[in-house]
């Protein structure tokens, strides 16, 4: 049995309308999504490779943006750039809960370098790079 959301009458399950007021049974509520959208802000790199929950992969090409679809929770975001055994990645878990901005940002050292992914407020929410 189904239940009228607008007056609370008991409908069969094959009805598409309740027979006491007429309110379409069947819509279903949509799922909320919601958007991540990395920014590559190094002009001189090569090409980012995002890769969501070891499902799908994404590529970019610097400067620019990718905007990412994402349902509501918990996701894995693994972050690439350079095709060759010497790129560099990093791996941000994220809780969605909203929209999201994040800036991936290379930093070259003399002895070490770093794929940060930050907020638009400064916070940081990736490790240190690995390189491989």
């Amino acid at each position: 049995m189904k239940v009228c959301p607008n007056c609370g009458a008991q409908c069969p399950d094959f009805q598409l309308f309740c027979q006491n007021c007429g309110t379409r049974l069947n819509t279903l509520p949509q799922e909320a999504v919601y958007t991540v959208t990395f920014r590559w802000l190094y002009e001189r790199a090569l090409d980012m490779y995002i890769t969501v929950d070891d499902k799908e992969r994404y590529g970019m090409k610097p400067p620019g943006s990718l905007v990412l679809r994402v349902s509501p929770g918990q996701h894995n975001f693994k972050i690439k750039f350079g095709t060759t055994k010497l790129g560099f990645k990093t791996e941000v878990t994220l809780l969605v809960s909203e929209d999201m901005v994040l800036d991936c940002i290379w930093r070259a050292g003399f002895w070490k370098n770093t794929l940060e992914v930050r907020d638009i407020n400064g916070r940081i929410y990736s490790p240190d790079q690995q390189t491989f």
